[in-house]
C-alpha cells in the first residue's frame, strides 16, 4: 500500500504524517508541534483521533522491532564478551560477571516458560473454537432452565429460591466454555 493510499485510508494528512514519527520517539507535543510547524492546541486536537494514535502506536511498535533486531544480532558478541570477563584478574569482576550470566539464565528460563503457557493455552482456546464450531447459539437462559428441571432450586431464608453451589460452577463453566 503506498503512502497515499494509507493517509486517504485513515484521513491522515502531510501535518499528521509529519507528527506520526515524532510523537512516536517520545517527542513533547511543544517539541512536534513546533517541528511540524503547527500549534500545539492542533497537536492535541490531532491526538484526540483514534486513527492518529493507532498509527503513532504502530510506527513505535516498528521502530521497537528494528531496534530488538539490531540488539539480537549483536548478542552473540556479548555473550562472548561477558565469557571472555570471567577469566577478569580481578575477582569482583568475575563475581559480577557470574551473578549477571545467572541473572539472564534465569529470566531467559522465565520467558521460555511464559511463552510456553502462552502457547498452550492457545492451543486450547483453539481446541474450544473449534469444540463449539457447528454448535447453534441456546437462547439466554436455557441452560439454565435445563439445570432447574434436573435439580430444581432450594428456597433461601427469604422463601426465594436459589441455586445449590455446586450447581453455580457447573453452569458458569458451561457459560465459559464456548464463545
Amino acid at each position: 500500500m503506498k503512502d497515499s493510499e494509507a493517509s486517504q485510508e485513515m484521513d491522515l494528512d502531510a501535518v499528521d504524517l509529519t507528527l506520526v514519527p515524532l510523537l512516536a520517539r517520545g517527542e513533547t507535543v511543544e517539541s512536534a508541534a513546533k517541528s511540524a510547524g503547527v500549534a500545539e492546541r492542533t497537536v492535541y486536537r490531532r491526538l484526540a483521533n483514534p486513527d492518529l494514535k493507532a498509527k503513532i502506536a504502530e510506527f513505535r511498535t516498528l521502530m521497537f522491532d528494528s531496534v530488538a533486531g539490531q540488539l539480537l544480532d549483536s548478542l552473540p558478541d556479548a555473550a562472548y564478551a561477558l565469557l571472555r570477563l570471567l577469566k577478569h584478574p580481578f575477582p569482583e569482576i568475575r563475581y559480577k560477571t557470574a551473578l549477571k550470566l545467572i541473572e539472564f539464565a534465569f529470566k531467559t528460563r522465565e520467558i521460555s516458560d511464559r511463552d510456553s503457557r502462552t502457547l498452550r493455552k492457545d492451543q486450547e482456546i483453539n481446541e474450544s473454537r473449534e469444540m463449539c464450531q457447528g454448535v447453534e447459539a441456546v437462547p439466554a437462559g436455557t441452560a439454565q432452565a435445563l439445570i432447574e428441571v434436573r435439580e430444581p432450586r432450594l428456597p433461601d431464608s427469604r422463601g426465594k429460591p436459589m441455586m445449590p453451589p455446586h450447581l453455580k460452577t457447573k453452569a458458569a463453566e458451561k457459560r465459559r466454555f464456548c464463545f
